[in-house]
């Protein structure tokens, strides 16, 4: 209580020799759980004398009234600084001030939605944190337990951790732009531990978003306290510090954001409290489930079976608001997530990314198409994921929807590119002009070097019209994959799905799909070594099928095909539209199949060389882990249709770090390649690859290095994940880093 016996909130309790510490609520409350061993109590508060109380196993209901500093009533300051050179100072004082070398605390952290007096939706964590406030050091954490409780029918969820810590980020936080746009002045000096602190207030003029307190400590210019309100984002943020034997380190914090939605104001209140701080540690003193700041904590509730753990952790006592809340809840509604076994419950929270760049190349690298494929979608999502950590809100969604758009055409120009290359054809690549087919091109060869390579290399000729296809197939194909892994039920995967996947898988898919009806192309009014390759590569697929002796011919209109031709392709249009089944891309999680297995699939249609291919690809998840995949094929020419099935098992342990995938392929296709023929023939495919983890993470254990070998055998036969037609063998290295 203050000194007319009003109850504080946040005033900061600590125990001087376990180190541990908790805060009093909104009612002036607190609850410390000990040893039981002789302790020193300290309560804190700015402005107030620090009360120091012995406490050991008989201790009891305490009531401590702090009473005003009288350094409070100083109000004359005399420095030689100014309150921006003060302020300057401390910045530089950090390093001696706060530990550079890493740390480990225990935090626990609440945070609550409410509605004028309606509380909606609470949570409570318990973290791991290992800190350091070395600006070049990221911080880990860990997440202990986490449970919440829905108190309405309002469906409402908080993204990531509200507190930050100021100090950590001051060099960005106070930079030239803060110094511009504020002003900052002295008040009178206060007290904190006993200790006098100057006071500084930050003012904002211009385009300055900020106004509040720093509380610095005198003798060392540390910082022991924030008050700020952000006025943009009607927010408020205060941190607490605290000086523990020579070092001082933020002890609570508390944030608070109005959120405006639909005509009603919805305050977002958390806090954050540092409840022990262990200052040399090692890995096995850390645990928790690795997370990041700005997860969906919700994701990770273990719910009532944490009853146990939740009494006998140090944690901020319930205020009346909350206990109110709680009482009026129906307990069989508390637990609002669904109690998993340990292996369903660790499928359940696995990533679908986490910040990795994975490079493969081969025996083979200018001809491997599927090493292409592989190591373009592994930077997309790793710049995808740059640009998204980046930035916020809407801003976000565009750059990752800009950045797919940009490079998309990249790629498939490229896929044709390299397929020239692999035939000794070196052609001029535009990725950034946009012909009236709003595609880009590749340019440069006249018709005599396109008709002898037409001349020499039929089947290469027909691949440039389908290969765009093909590469959105592999391309789509690779991320399904990956989706396929995870649980999309978990709202941090469906995050990362709509940031770094959703805009390319539906691009990949949705490009596949050709309209027969719009108009015919014109060419440029440029030389003929100026024009694109080809115009129009779905007409001149189709008039190619059926005259594959006709002579080339660059620009193919609609009057150039015949009604069977034209009929044709109206047909292949129709089916085009099967590529857009694929549950994933509308977000649709796999589908159960009992308690332990589940399954997703896609539809596919493509144009190849010698016809059509209609594919269904099948992912069955055995035991929430085990990845298995089925892919069932029709191969179809002008009057035959052939099939081929393959199965793929993901990521199998052989032993401690080694995992290995394994994939089959088995097909009938047309013999020759040719569309009219009868006849066919068998092929198969064969692939490994190996990979071993290595190099663990320092607090994390997860292993940062990954390395690949593997090798990949094909014979004679048509494959959308490879360049070449006729047999092949490849072997394949490569590596992945995680971030």
């Amino acid at each position: 209580m203050d000194e007319n016996g009003i109850p504080l909130p946040f005033v900061h309790i600590f125990l001087s020799i376990s180190k541990t510490s908790t805060v009093t609520n909104n009612d002036g409350a607190f609850s410390l759980n000990f040893t039981g061993n002789e302790d020193i109590l300290s309560a804190s508060f700015v402005g107030y004398e620090t009360q120091s109380i012995k406490i050991n196993s008989n201790t009891g209901l305490l009531r401590i009234q702090l009473k005003p500093s009288s350094t409070e009533l100083n109000e004359v300051i005399i420095s030689s600084l100014s309150a921006a050179g003060l302020l300057t100072s401390a910045i530089e004082k950090i390093p001696d001030n706060y530990p550079l070398e890493p740390f480990l605390i225990k935090a626990y952290y609440r945070a609550k939605i409410s509605e004028a007096d309606t509380l909606h939706y609470m949570e409570e964590t318990a973290f791991d944190i290992v800190k350091s406030y070395r600006s070049s050091f990221s911080d880990e954490y860990f997440l202990v337990r986490n449970r919440n409780f829905r108190f309405s029918e309002a469906r409402l969820r908080l993204l990531g951790i509200g507190n930050i810590d100021v100090v950590k980020v001051a060099h960005k936080f106070f930079d030239a732009g803060f110094f511009r746009n504020h002003t900052i002045r002295y008040l009178p000096n206060s007290t904190f531990d006993n200790r006098p602190v100057h006071v500084l207030e930050v003012l904002r003029k211009n385009g300055g978003n900020i106004r509040g307190k720093i509380y610095i400590d005198e003798e060392d210019l540390a910082f022991v306290r924030f008050e700020f309100d952000y006025l943009k984002t009607i927010s408020t943020l205060i941190n607490q510090y605290k000086k523990i034997e020579n070092k001082y380190y933020l002890m609570s914090g508390n944030a608070t954001r109005l959120h405006k939605r639909f005509n009603r104001v919805l305050p977002v209140d958390a806090n954050f409290l540092t409840t022990d701080i262990i200052p040399s540690f090692s890995s096995d003193d850390i645990e928790g489930t690795p997370v990041g700041v700005r997860d969906i904590l919700e994701v990770y509730a273990t719910q009532e079976q944490d009853t146990l753990f939740w009494q006998q952790h140090s944690a901020i006592l319930p205020d009346s608001t909350i206990l109110a809340a709680l009482e009026k809840h129906d307990a069989t509604q508390r637990d609002s997530a669904v109690v998993k076994s340990s292996l369903q419950y660790q499928a359940h929270i696995k990533r679908l990314y986490t910040p990795n760049l994975s490079l493969i190349a081969s025996t083979d690298l200018a001809n491997d198409f599927s090493a292409f494929n592989y190591t373009s979608s592994s930077v997309n999502r790793y710049l995808l994921y740059l640009l998204s950590n980046n930035t916020r809100g809407i801003t976000q969604a565009l750059s990752a929807s800009l950045y797919a758009f940009l490079t998309f055409p990249i790629q498939e120009v490229t896929s044709e590119w390299l397929l020239l290359n692999k035939n000794g054809i070196q052609a001029k690549m535009n990725p950034l002009l946009l012909n009236s087919y709003n595609n880009t091109y590749l340019y440069n060869l006249n018709n005599g070097i396109l008709s002898d390579f037409k001349n020499d290399n039929y089947l290469d000729f027909m691949r440039l019209h389908t290969v765009r296809n093909d590469r959105n197939y592999v391309n789509s194909f690779l991320l399904e994959e990956e989706i396929a892994k995870i649980d999309l039920s978990n709202r941090n995967n469906q995050y990362s799905f709509r940031m770094l996947y959703w805009v390319e898988l539906f691009l990949g898919r949705a490009m596949n799909i050709y309209n027969p009806f719009k108009k015919d192309m014109k060419q440029f009014d440029k030389s003929e070594e100026k024009q694109p390759l080809i115009i129009d590569r779905n007409r001149s697929w189709v008039k190619y099928l059926f005259n594959p002796e006709m002579g080339y011919q660059r620009h193919i209109r609609q009057p150039d095909l015949t009604s069977e031709e034209e009929k044709y392709l109206k047909r292949s249009s129709y089916w085009s539209w099967l590529n857009l089944v694929s549950p994933q891309m509308f977000l649709i999680s796999k589908f159960p199949l009992g308690e332990k297995n589940s399954f997703t699939f896609s539809v596919n249609y493509l144009r190849v060389p010698f016809g059509e291919m209609f594919g269904q690809n099948i992912w069955l998840m055995h035991n929430h882990s085990q990845l298995h995949g089925i892919f069932i094929k029709q191969f179809r020419n002008y009057n035959k249709t052939t099939f081929g099935i393959g199965y793929k098992l993901y990521d199998v342990a052989l032993f401690r770090n080694m995992y290995v995938t394994s994939s089959v392929d088995f097909w009938q296709q047309p013999a020759d390649f040719d569309f009219k023929t009868t006849s066919s023939f068998n092929g198969f495919c064969v692939s490994q690859i190996f990979g071993y983890q290595f190099l663990p993470h320092q607090f994390s254990g997860q292993n940062r290095l990954s390395l690949f070998l593997g090798y990949d055998y094909k014979s004679k036969g048509y494959m959308p994940e490879s360049f070449f037609m006729e047999e092949n063998f490849n072997v394949r290295a490569g590596f992945k880093w995680h971030f």
